[in-house]
């Protein structure tokens, strides 16, 4: 969704099947494919053979043929995927000077925002392996003001998932994920105002978590517990109200440092928790900067850090044996 490709990453370096098959023989089962606002709505075709080099067919062809490619490729090789509104301006995320911290900008309005989702979910019902819509990443602080939850005006980021999701529904039976806001990682709004969807059991809440996301005096593994408990890991509790999956969408790191070994102690023994690693790429957009936290490196076939897909894996292994149902 870069500005310069409005597309994947890695088209340059690998073919897309080579990449999707990769992806499946690592062990993942799920693609957060994400999309800016930007990519759908202006749909610029794709004329600089140099982006798409190892994919030359899709030279000359529009950014939606190519996530239509994209799309097509992932599910072939039996991922799942969900979709995810990144950006409104296609481009690197996130900060809160970027202007993209809502769902709504000077460039793209609420309404378009909601058309890009029905379009999306028109486009691909009939794919059973795209199986949700991840509304809007780390919706935050922004030029046009600050996410907020419940509180029933223009900012309120419950209000505007309630509708979206609502209005997807309508066209296809996806799960509806809804991050917090703060970036993605406070959810403590849903113990007295948690969404309320025209069809049940589609919602699910998402979290994202870093080294960075708070102290790092906090990360420390008793002190990271209680801290993501109370901002989003309580909402697991069963048979309470607002008791809900939680998929943690984002994490990542290039160094097993104490917050890696805590938070993934967290997913594993904590809870029944599904995650999503930040992330595949090798490099933050073709030929430009390494994505220090990535899986691959930079060719888009070897593995950047051996230790961590290990770590990865040995989650995923985990997942399978030690299922609890409370926080």
């Amino acid at each position: 969704y870069q500005r310069r490709v409005h597309g994947v990453n890695g088209l340059d370096k690998q073919p897309m099947d080579s990449i999707s098959a990769l992806i499946a023989s690592l062990g993942f089962n799920c693609v957060r494919l994400v999309f800016s606002l930007e990519m759908v709505v202006k749909n610029k075709v794709i004329g600089n053979i140099t982006l798409v080099k190892a994919n030359p067919e899709l030279h000359n062809k529009t950014a939606m043929e190519i996530f239509d490619k994209t799309v097509e490729s992932l599910t072939g090789h039996g991922l799942m995927v969900i979709l995810n509104n990144h950006n409104s301006d296609a481009g690197w995320c996130c900060s809160v000077k970027d202007g993209n911290g809502l769902w709504f900008t000077k460039n793209y309005s609420e309404s378009v925002w909601l058309s890009t989702w029905t379009s999306l979910a028109t486009r691909y019902r009939n794919n059973p392996y795209v199986i949700g819509a991840d509304l809007r990443n780390e919706v935050r602080m922004s030029s046009e003001g600050i996410a907020e939850w419940g509180t029933g005006n223009k900012f309120d980021w419950r209000r505007a998932a309630t509708e979206a999701g609502n209005a997807i529904l309508d066209i296809v039976k996806w799960l509806i994920i809804i991050e917090g806001t703060q970036g993605g990682s406070d959810l403590t709004g849903v113990a007295w105002d948690y969404v309320v969807l025209n069809h049940p059991n589609q919602v699910v809440y998402s979290a994202h978590d870093y080294s960075f996301s708070q102290l790092s005096s906090m990360n420390e593994y008793n002190i990271l517990h209680d801290w993501v408990g109370a901002r989003w890991g309580f909402i697991i509790t069963q048979n309470k109200s607002f008791t809900a999956p939680v998929w943690i969408g984002e994490f990542g790191t290039n160094t097993q440092d104490t917050w890696w070994n805590s938070l993934r102690r967290i997913l594993t023994e904590g809870g029944d928790f599904d995650w999503g690693y930040w992330a595949i790429d090798g490099e933050k957009s073709p030929g430009g900067d390494e994505e220090s936290f990535g899986i691959l490196n930079s060719d888009y076939k070897t593995i950047r850090y051996p230790w961590l897909l290990k770590d990865l894996q040995d989650m995923q292994n985990a997942k399978r044996i030690a299922i609890k149902n409370n926080f």
